[in-house]
């Protein structure tokens, strides 16, 4: 865009789903991000967070990056892209090295290396991420941070997630030909535990359950670390579907109703009420009670949340593993009644997770504290816990030393305060 400020700091989070693109744009630096401008724009280009029509998709990404340089008043070169869909797979892996008395950063680099060798198919599948659980050196086990310990055997648990070459090609395809040339495809659920999880919820056990339109994605953490990690091809999507199907009402219509007026749960409306909805067609709007919408809207988001517990169940999870409970995110989950709805079907605590504003500044913090948001606001806190110290352009401070150091140590510092009162 012509007379516009750019910088090479300014990161977009891209949050590509199935019915809506989400674009947050932020200014990082080690200690905060200065959020700058942000967009929501429908999308009928991708299912499931597959693209299915790559020019449909081009279009409203392209529309989405316009719309958030417009209100951020600069342009926008780099993305980090929310990747999810059926082709997501991952699994846990261990590897085993030896080492020369004292671990270095190279060793612990080869220990990763080798837990995710041969685990996947370069041709097909695309390696998102390598997550370190715990190190064990010397066969002491729990080790977070094993670089400058002395030692011979080094070894590693990991969490290894993969995308399909084609899905992740695809979306990389879309989002250059809007213009942003530099493009890094980040795990959704990965993101959106950053940015609505607290570290001491991801030690004592968690489940984020990402309410999305296409996917619903599952995410736990235990001990500090991501364990486990499943999509599920059922979401807020069904809910549209079913209002639109149950009342002769366009998709579009049924959207808005659903989030204007749903209920998940019908014994929570204390005063029933009725409000016009359009029809189909010509015909004339019709007034549709609040009550019966709630009661068409229940089924289906038992049916999302009964689907995460049987996955859950049928992957070796069982409640007593999450100490901290469940948190719902993603548009769906801001339905009236989603919380006590979940809380009746997993039998544990649940919250709507929101996205964290401890390291956001600038006058849009309130204004994009939804749910919806919280996987775009999340890939510009793993952009920015990933920040490149050297990145051009950028002055480093004493402060964002201080900061930095302390954002990297606290997590470490609240496990070893956890081990030392549990054991």
């Amino acid at each position: 865009m012509a007379n516009m400020q750019s910088s090479p700091n300014i990161i977009v989070g891209l949050d590509i789903g199935t019915s809506k693109i989400k674009a947050v744009i932020g200014e990082l630096s080690p200690s905060q991000i200065e959020v700058r401008g942000y967009s929501i724009v429908p999308t009928k280009g991708l299912r499931n967070g597959v693209v299915i029509n790559i020019e449909e998709t081009k279009r409203s990404i392209k529309t989405a990056i316009e719309e958030a340089e417009g209100v951020a008043g600069c342009e926008v070169d780099s993305a980090y892209i929310g990747i999810t869909g059926g082709h997501i797979k991952s699994i846990n892996s261990h590897g085993v090295v030896t080492i020369n008395n004292e671990v270095s950063p190279e060793d612990v680099q080869r220990v990763t290396d080798q837990a995710h060798a041969g685990k996947y198919s370069p041709s097909e599948e695309r390696m998102l991420h390598v997550l370190p659980q715990e190190f064990t050196l010397d066969m002491q086990e729990g080790i977070l941070e094993p670089v400058g310990m002395a030692g011979k055997r080094l070894e590693v648990k990991t969490h290894i997630i993969t995308a399909s070459q084609s899905a992740v090609r695809n979306i990389e395809k879309c989002v250059h030909s809007a213009g942003l040339h530099d493009s890094t495809p980040v795990l959704a659920q990965l993101a959106a535990s950053e940015a609505v999880l607290s570290e001491d919820e991801k030690e004592l056990g968690v489940c984020v359950v990402d309410i999305g339109g296409g996917t619903t994605d599952i995410t736990v953490y235990r001990n500090g670390s991501m364990q486990y990690t499943a999509v599920l091809p059922i979401a807020g999507n069904y809910v549209t579907n079913d209002v639109a199907i149950a009342f002769n009402t366009p998709t579009d219509s049924a959207e808005k109703i659903k989030v204007q007026y749903g209920c998940a749960m019908p014994s929570l409306i204390k005063e029933d009420f009725k409000f016009d909805v359009q029809r189909v067609g010509e015909r004339e709007p019709f007034a549709l009670s609040q009550r019966l919408l709630s009661e068409v809207i229940r089924p289906r988001m038992e049916e999302i949340y009964e689907s995460v517990e049987a996955r859950l169940k049928q992957d070796g999870f069982s409640k007593e593993m999450f100490g901290a409970g469940i948190v719902i995110t993603g548009g769906s989950s801001m339905i009236f009644g989603s919380v006590p709805l979940a809380e009746e079907i997993f039998d544990m605590p649940v919250r709507i997770g929101l996205p964290k504003s401890d390291y956001l500044s600038g006058g849009l913090v309130n204004e994009i504290n939804h749910s919806e948001l919280s996987t775009a606001i999340g890939l510009l806190l793993y952009a920015q816990q990933n920040f490149d110290l050297d990145h051009p352009g950028y002055e480093f401070t004493v402060e964002d030393h201080e900061s930095f150091l302390e954002r990297t140590t606290d997590r470490f510092r609240r496990f070893k305060n956890w081990l030392s009162s549990s054991f």
